[in-house]
């Protein structure tokens, strides 16, 4: 049953409902404070229509003001997310003697690729993807395309090795680091041989080309770690002070329609040149006319046989 009990004090004047039962409730003067501290405690205390919540909870004042900023701050960006250790390394097998970096990094398509690396004497080569995913892709477009380096087809499997992605490597690649990088506003005074001689000092980095633009020098490499190495090597000489390093996409990044429509627009020229080399006239040909040595004007007859000794 629910009682109400006027409290009467030289400050204020308030009902409070009690629940169950009454309890006395002393006077101001009677608690032995003043009227006005008295006042104050009890506004402190008691809270009509209030829930009590934790400075913890959601709901709480502490994170209310937490939730408030970060409504009125802008939300950082969510950063993307590669797997440190992923099935990414493609073992290629039975490529050409004598074949590079290059060679390969050519044919290479469907995705980033973090490192190349060559093994002579096996006759293999490792390519390591970013992702897991352009990795399958890229093995799955080998068995139903085909991969060939050198006019030799190249088999592919998953390799027993794979590669690791590291931290600083990852936080790189974030920034937009690849196996290639560009110099802005470089030295007229540099040269290619120059450069590789800056460069050639860092472990197993093969610089694959650097190519003049203007007043720019595109470089590529076969890893990305050592990419990352060159870049901050570079840009603590003098020669490159003035210079502005930055990174450049991967050609390898490409979609495979780019390689397999460029090899497709190969095929009918090949097709047509080889049309036009007319074949070994036959012996039923030759006694067709025998008058045909005694014609000295220019006839398509003479074309004819400069190729048959061509193809010999």
């Amino acid at each position: 049953m629910s009682t109400y009990v006027r409290i009467s004090s030289p400050t204020a004047n308030f009902t409070y409902k009690a629940q169950a039962s009454t309890f006395p409730i002393q006077s101001n003067t009677a608690l032995g404070y003043p009227a006005e501290e008295q006042g104050l405690r009890l506004n402190r205390s008691w809270q009509p229509n209030a829930s009590y919540r934790s400075s913890t909870h959601p709901g709480g004042s502490i994170n209310q003001k937490r939730l408030g900023s970060f409504h009125d701050n802008k939300r950082p960006e969510v950063k993307e997310w590669f797997e440190r250790s992923a099935q990414r390394s493609v073992l290629l097998l039975n490529v050409p003697d004598g074949i590079t970096h290059g060679d390969v990094a050519a044919v290479i398509r469907g995705g980033p690729v973090l490192e190349i690396f060559l093994r002579s004497k096996d006759n293999t080569a490792t390519v390591s993807f970013l992702h897991e995913a352009d990795a399958c892709a890229f093995i799955e477009n080998c068995r139903t395309a085909g991969l060939y380096i050198k006019d030799r087809k190249i088999h592919t499997r998953w390799s027993d090795y794979q590669f690791t992605l590291s931290g600083q490597v990852a936080h790189h690649i974030r920034k937009g680091g690849s196996r290639n990088f560009v110099i802005r506003k470089r030295d007229p005074k540099l040269t290619i041989q120059g450069i590789r001689d800056d460069l050639e000092h860092i472990h197993n980095l093969h610089v694959i080309s650097i190519e003049f633009e203007k007043n720019n020098c595109f470089i590529s490499t076969n890893a990305i770690h050592g990419a990352i190495y060159a870049r901050t090597c570079l840009q603590s000489r003098v020669e490159y002070r003035a210079s502005r390093i930055e990174w450049c996409a991967d050609e390898c990044a490409q979609p495979f329609q780019s390689m397999s429509s460029a090899i497709h627009n190969l095929v009918p020229n090949v097709k047509t040149q080889r049309s036009v080399i007319p074949a070994h006239p036959s012996r039923k040909n030759l006694m067709g006319n025998r008058f045909q040595l005694l014609d000295l004007s220019d006839s398509d007859g003479s074309n004819g046989d400069d190729s048959s000794d061509d193809s010999f």
